[in-house]
């Protein structure tokens, strides 16, 4: 078949881009290779990945994770990656076009860089990294030998308990380890045996215990252990001095039990989330000094130990995401009031429990994009706060407003693009005056059992793409989809209750009903 000369063009213009990559961004772009075609690839994981490989360099003064993002820019700015979703100007996530990714590949194969197999039985030990995707069910065939630095495993690939054995017992010199999404349940002591692993990922995995020998990985950086069914660290967090990320969620607890201080994990920049319930020494020691912290996420926390982390979020001066639970959301106080220095490059804050009023350091937070309250119980006085938030562009209420009417001014929210307003039960009057909420482009609502009008301010937001009711009153929807339907009539998405399918398991109706079966709440 004869070749398509645009094609042809193309593929050789990629190919001179990547030749006048300097020398420190070639590695960064050929590991765009490991991840499947049109695969959505997180901003943050594939800067981690490129830390734990080794790939960034470091500059003074910088963090290795900030070199890296660096890098990143520099990628998108040649046109070599192509970013997909932003929120508030920082990627999420980001992709390579087909034809970038077949050159790549090409590159890979030359230098043998990365092996893409569909089948581990075809991978003999030989490129640096290797990525699984698809089926594989047969052992890998490689020696003690093999110099293989990173597997990585796609498309929930079923991997047998010997192939898993064969990668920890003869790929001795792995530094990444990915099993995301892989339907694995064990993981066997012979994890100790990879000393040289800094990066571990078992997202979304059945895996509920982690061996004890994973106290042999002095040179772990990053640990994954979100929406896997792992509870607590088996061995001290202390036996991981060069810890940078450790993330986790179980979905049991919706939190890690970790053992021994952090106090002295100096490369420390991700902790989330934690329960710190019965370690209060992780508070009032450890958290003291974690200065160089960006996200942190805790649940389980107690109304008097807030004040002491309050004490430590003040010296706290690079982080962008707090998440904090207390220990009972529901009659627990979470009492944030005592911090008049808040870390002024907060990007996004999660609160769930009892407030007693809003915290005042809040309204100082000017680059706060994201705000979440649970369970706060907040009044119209708060309302009004936090419509004069600059940049908050997304706001979620969850059972977090006890006023009966709420008022959006004219002026209010002015970048408000997303609006989550969850178990609102004593709402009996919405207002929305022109010129309040005027970019926003999705709002989603209920149950609010007392609310029987339909505001008719929805006419001013002309922005809006989709809106979303479940658990409204019989008053409120036959309104809505009947005399009043003019006011949303320029929404061109529109769901309320029995317009929603019932298999959508992503509709709101159906997060609801989740949400609430997991907090112990019956919708009403």
């Amino acid at each position: 078949m004869a070749s398509d000369p645009y094609i042809d063009s193309v593929t050789n213009i990629l190919s001179l881009s990547y030749g006048d990559l300097p020398y420190h961004l070639k590695s960064c772009f050929l590991y765009f290779g490991m991840f499947p075609e049109d695969f959505s690839i997180v901003h943050g994981k594939i800067i981690r990945l490129w830390v734990a490989e080794g790939f960034v360099e470091e500059k003074p003064g910088m963090t290795l994770e900030d070199v890296g993002e660096e890098y990143f820019i520099e990628l998108v700015r040649r046109s070599l990656v192509q970013v997909d979703e932003v929120f508030h100007g920082v990627p999420l996530t980001c992709h390579v076009h087909d034809m970038v990714r077949d050159v790549i590949l090409s590159k890979s194969e030359e230098l043998s860089f990365c092996h893409v197999s569909s089948s581990c039985s075809t991978f003999q030990g030989i490129a640096r990294h290797l990525s699984i995707s698809n089926r594989g069910s047969n052992t890998p065939k490689s020696s003690t030998k093999s110099q293989t630095r990173s597997i990585m495993v796609f498309d929930e690939v079923k991997l047998q308990k010997a192939t898993i054995s064969v990668i920890l017992a003869k790929f001795k010199l792995l530094t990444t380890l990915d099993f995301e999404n892989c339907p694995i349940d064990h993981l066997p002591k012979e994890l100790g045996n990879l000393l040289h692993l800094r990066y571990l990922n078992l997202r979304n995995t059945k895996v509920a215990k982690l061996p004890k020998s994973i106290r042999k990985l002095h040179n772990l950086e990053s640990l994954d252990l979100r929406y896997s069914f792992v509870e607590e660290l088996p061995v001290k967090i202390s036996n991981f001095p060069k810890l940078r990320h450790l993330l986790a969620e179980d979905k049991k607890t919706r939190a890690l039990k970790i053992k021994g201080s952090i106090k002295h994990l100096e490369f420390l920049q991700t902790l989330s989330k934690i329960n710190v319930d019965d370690n209060v020494s992780l508070i009032n020691d450890g958290l003291q000094v974690s200065t160089e912290l960006k996200t942190l996420g805790i649940r389980n926390l107690k109304r008097e130990h807030g004040r002491y982390l309050c004490t430590a979020l003040e010296k706290m001066t690079r982080l962008r995401l707090l998440l904090v639970c207390s220990i009972n959301p529901t009659n627990e106080v979470l009492e944030l009031q005592s911090m008049s220095s808040p870390p002024l490059e907060l990007r996004s804050i999660w609160l769930e429990g009892q407030l007693e009023r809003l915290p005042n350091w809040i309204s100082k937070i000017h680059n706060l994009a994201e705000l979440r309250l649970s369970f706060t119980n907040l009044k119209d006085d708060s309302f009004e706060v936090l419509q004069a938030l600059p940049n908050l562009n997304r706001l979620g209420l969850v059972c977090a407003y006890n006023g009966e009417k709420m008022h959006f001014e004219g002026g209010g929210f002015q970048k408000l693009k997303s609006l989550y307003l969850v178990g609102l039960s004593n709402l009996k009057e919405m207002l929305i005056d022109e010129g309040a909420l005027p970019l926003l482009e999705k709002l989603q609502m209920g149950p609010c059992p007392k609310l029987k009008e339909v505001p008719s301010g929805f006419k001013y937001l002309r922005y809006l793409k989709d809106l979303s009711f479940t658990g409204m009153t019989n008053e409120f929807t036959q309104r809505l989809s009947q005399q009043e339907s003019e006011k949303v009539r320029h929404v061109p998405i529109i769901q309320y209750d029995g317009t929603y399918d019932p298999s959508d398991e992503g509709s709101y109706e159906a997060w609801v009903e989740r949400y609430f079966r997991r907090v112990g709440i019956k919708m009403t």
